[in-house]
Parts: C-alpha cells; sequence; structure tokens
C-alpha cells in the first residue's frame, strides 16, 4: 500500500518535523511505502517572503517584516535553513506532488501536530481538511490537533463537517476531539511511536556542550520563562544551554541567552541527549523529553491558562508534579527537576494502543 502522509514536513520547527519523521518511520517499518508529498507551504514563508496581502503597500510590509526577522537572527539564518533542509532531505521521503496528484495514493495520512489548526495552516486548510481531495481518495486522520486557540461557531462547524471525510479520526487531545464531536478516538503523538534508541540513530552524533548544563527549548513565553531558567542553573551549579527557537538576536535582558543557535532536529536531539537537566515550553519539547527518560520541567507563563496540549499530555503520561508556573518558587522546581522521570509504563500503553489503532484503521481501507 502506498500512503501519503499530509503534514507540516517542511516547517522549520523540530517538534514538527520529528513528529512526521517518527510516523513515516513507524508505517514504513510495517511494510508500507510511505512518501510526504509537497502540497502544502507551511513553513516556507520562513525561508521567502510570502507576498499574502493583496495591496502593493502591504506586500512590501511583508518583505520588511521577513528582512527584519532575518536580520535579527544575527547572519545565522542561513546556517539554519541549511541544516533543517538537509535534515528533512536526509530523513524524510518528501516528493514533487501537487493536489491534483494526489489520487497516485491509496491512502493518505493527515497529522499529527496542529494540522487542523487554521491559524498556522493558513490558505492550506482545505488540504488538511480533506476539502479539496478527490472523494475517491481514502484518508485518516492521526493526532489531529486545533491547538489550544478558543474557536468560533463557524470553525468547530467545518471541522465537523471535515470529519466525514475521513474514514477514521484520531485526535492528540481529548477535549479537541470533544470539540469536532465526531466520535473518534484519542491517540498519542507520533513521536510516541518509536523508542528512544530510534531518536539516538538520527542525533548529530557530536557532544555540542562540554560538562553538565540545563538545556532550555522555550518556543513561547521566553520573556517568563528564561529568567527562571538562569536562577534555577545557577543554583543548579550547571551551565545554562539556551536554543533561539523562534527568537533572534544573542542578548536579551540585559545579558546573553541564546547561545545554542542555528537549532535543527538532530541539533535539537544531541542537546537533549547529553543535557544533564532540560526546561522546555513546547508539546514536543515535554514528548522528547519523556521519551529520553530526562530530568525535566515543563514551564509554562502565568498568564495562560494552566490547561491546554502540554497539561493533557502530562497528565496522560502522570506527570503532571513536572508542569509548573514559570513564578513557582526555585526551590520547589529543584525537587521536581531532580526527581528521576519515571513515565515508561505509561509511554508503553499510549503506545500500544495508538500504534494498534493506527494499523487497524488502515487495515479497513483495504
Amino acid at each position: 500500500m502506498r500512503i501519503g502522509i499530509i503534514t507540516y514536513h517542511r516547517a522549520f520547527n523540530c517538534g514538527a518535523l520529528l513528529q512526521a519523521w517518527a510516523l513515516g518511520e513507524f508505517l514504513s517499518s510495517h511494510g508500507y511505502k510511505v512518501e510526504f508529498p509537497d502540497c502544502n507551504t507551511v513553513g516556507l514563508g520562513r525561508v521567502w517572503p510570502r507576498f499574502m496581502r493583496p495591496t502593493l503597500i502591504g506586500k512590501m510590509r511583508n518583505l520588511i517584516g521577513w528582512v527584519l526577522e532575518q536580520c535579527r537572527y544575527l547572519g545565522t539564518w542561513p546556517i539554519t535553513v541549511r541544516r533543517f533542509s538537509s535534515f528533512i532531505d536526509n530523513n524524510i521521503n518528501h516528493v514533487k506532488c501537487d493536489i491534483a496528484e494526489l489520487s497516485r495514493y491509496d491512502l493518505l495520512v493527515v497529522g499529527s501536530d496542529q494540522v487542523w489548526n487554521a491559524r498556522i495552516s493558513g490558505n492550506d486548510s482545505p488540504l488538511f481538511l480533506g476539502e479539496n481531495v478527490e472523494r475517491r481518495v481514502p484518508m485518516i486522520g492521526y493526532g489531529l490537533s486545533g491547538g489550544d486557540e478558543a474557536m468560533d461557531n463557524d470553525s468547530i462547524s467545518r471541522l465537523r463537517q471535515a470529519a466525514n471525510r475521513f474514514s477514521a479520526t484520531g485526535f492528540r487531545e481529548a477535549y479537541f476531539k470533544d470539540i469536532v464531536a465526531c466520535g473518534g478516538d484519542v491517540v498519542c503523538d507520533p513521536t510516541f511511536l518509536l523508542d528512544s534508541f530510534r531518536y539516538d540513530d538520527i542525533a548529530t552524533k557530536q557532544h555540542l556542550v562540554k560538562g553538565d548544563y540545563l538545556f532550555v527549548y522555550c518556543v513561547s513565553d521566553a520573556d517568563e520563562i528564561l529568567p527562571t531558567a538562569k536562577n534555577l542553573a545557577k543554583r543548579l551549579g550547571v551551565r545554562l544551554i539556551v536554543s533561539d527557537v523562534y527568537r533572534g538576536g544573542l542578548f536579551r535582558f540585559g545579558y546573553p541567552f541564546c547561545n545554542a543557535f542555528a537549532m535543527s532536529p538532530d541539533r535539537f536531539l544531541a542537546y537533549l541527549r547529553d543535557a544533564r537537566y532540560v526546561v522546555v515550553s513546547s508539546f514536543h519539547g515535554c514528548a522528547l523529553s519523556a521519551i529520553m527518560r530526562k530530568n525535566f520541567l515543563c514551564l509554562y507563563s502565568p498568564s495562560v491558562r494552566k490547561g491546554g496540549r502540554q497539561h493533557e499530555l502530562m497528565k496522560r503520561l502522570g506527570l503532571q508534579e513536572r508542569r509548573l508556573p514559570a513564578d513557582a518558587s526555585v526551590d520547589e522546581m529543584m525537587l521536581c527537576i531532580k526527581k528521576p522521570c519515571n513515565a515508561e509504563g505509561a509511554i508503553a500503553r499510549e503506545r500500544e494502543c495508538s500504534a494498534r489503532w493506527l494499523l487497524n484503521s488502515i487495515k479497513g481501507i483495504r
């Protein structure tokens, strides 16, 4: 069976690429021919400016904004592009394909990640919802997520209608499944479908940092989390290593923070592998820290609601005590981060149930 995976496989985001790679590896290991058709543009706008605004002034604003973003990265952006592109070409079996050619697949699997979040998918939303895919091509949704944003009634109605297009729907979060209200099941993120040693195979082999360090992978809430991480590293007596995810510039808050530049999935895994301690604020940061059995904390800004994707994930893994607000006391963080992470049993259960669901859903297409 020839399967096409529709996901964010070209986004310059470590979590997005690693979940795509994991899903492809899992399906390939079960004898399926897997490809990632290059029929969506999510993520590519960060490489080249996308002139989406209709007016000339709007297009100029897009160009200026893009130039400023590159300047913020102090010259590291070309290196980032090269490293991400190399990872994609070496690990993601992506092929040139437009939407009209998707009929060449026996099955399309949509997901995982926030593929049903219209803010991220943008103009590609009809593709991820199956609205512009020929009806004769069967589709399965795996690990579908809509993010944490509130949705209006029109958006919810569109998702519910789209769910009817799919032969089977597996949702990454239970609360999102309840929003779509189409039945379906709750499944784990694709990253959990593989054992930790599989990630060692694609991680950068060299040790990028000498000695013990606290690695911070902070996709959002940087203003609150990074000062806290600095204090925590000082108390732990280790070096502070911070990635430059979605933030440019070497200096913030009057002292250097970002010292792990030009992050790519293979380098992210190497930093994570060798870290003594880890602080994350993203979904996949939590997932991969648990998979690799790291002593980690998931911090969130006190200004955001306590629930959401990370909260549900940590609860399902039995690691709720490792998710703390960024304004929690350093003593409380010290107590949590020094405890060994033990989620192997929960991960094994998630993997077994989700793998069975996915394989049975595919067999049901035949």
